[in-house]
């Protein structure tokens, strides 16, 4: 808890300052590029749209509910788990190397080296607004979405919680170690998979299931489906532990970044 207390702190105190860093980050992306900032936006959308054809018209994803009832279109439900991942993926990517790409601010005494992550986090978040936009705008037509949709800013506080955390653990083992950067290559590459985003729930092996529930991140994902698609808390489970991970791992990760920051001036 007082970690969690001195990070707010922290936070609120350069609240200008991280703006400023998110607003250059988000910039300098796609800086010499025509369309500039407009691709930040546009990569997701994209992305949600390439799917919305393949799984509405190529490889129309449906499932009955229950016997005898009608056969529901499960893109929404797609659609809702892809908002969790997009973002989460690009967090992965780019934190094993945040604080190296920015080892001249990392190594001034003054500067806080606790908003990097963060900024790196909401950076990679922006374009959620879009694909959550988009998720929620399919389910509406649809007919999917209900009243149960106003949870979804609760279940981005606690994406944004657990990714933040995240940020801050990759951020320090990849200042130690380089070779994270290519591990997380790696388990990027069958991510999606291990998550229960492209599958009928109701033809899963038993197997698969276990390794659902092993993943921390398909409690997100079941929350997301909730909101969106299922309009009720069809995933209880998931609604008590998408916020203790959040904080948990935001807790832990800051801490392992208080920890080992005094010796990044040394390996950078």
């Amino acid at each position: 808890m007082q970690g969690l207390t001195h990070f707010a702190g922290i936070v609120s105190t350069h609240r200008r300052l991280l703006a400023a860093l998110v607003q250059r980050d988000l910039r300098d992306r796609f800086s010499g590029q025509a369309f500039g900032l407009v691709w930040t936006l546009g990569h997701p959308l994209v992305l949600m749209l390439l799917y919305a054809f393949l799984f509405a018209y190529v490889f129309p994803a449906r499932y009955t509910a229950a016997v005898g009832a009608t056969s529901l279109d499960y893109a929404p439900s797609i659609f809702a788990g892809l908002v969790c991942w997009l973002t989460a993926q690009e967090v992965l990517a780019r934190s094993p190397t945040v604080l190296q790409s920015h080892a001249s601010l990392v190594k001034q005494i003054v500067f806080p080296t606790e908003l990097l992550p963060v900024k790196s986090t909401l950076a990679s978040s922006t374009a959620q607004i879009v694909t959550l936009t988009f998720a929620v705008g399919y389910a509406a037509y649809k007919g999917t979405l209900g009243p149960f949709a106003l949870t979804l800013p609760f279940v981005v506080a606690c994406q944004l919680a657990a990714m933040t955390g995240v940020a801050f653990l990759l951020s320090s083992l990849g200042a130690y170690f380089r070779d994270i950067k290519d591990v997380i290559q790696v388990l990027l590459a069958v991510g999606l998979f291990a998550l229960p985003v492209l599958y009928n729930p109701h033809a899963l092996p038993p197997w698969l299931s276990v390794v659902f529930y092993a993943n921390p991140l398909s409690y997100l994902v079941w929350c997301y489906q909730d909101a969106i698609y299922f309009g009720a808390p069809a995933h209880p489970i998931a609604w008590v532990v998408s916020p203790l991970f959040g904080l948990g791992l935001l807790a832990i990760g800051y801490t392992v970044f208080q920890r080992a920051k005094h010796g990044f001036g040394d390996v950078l």
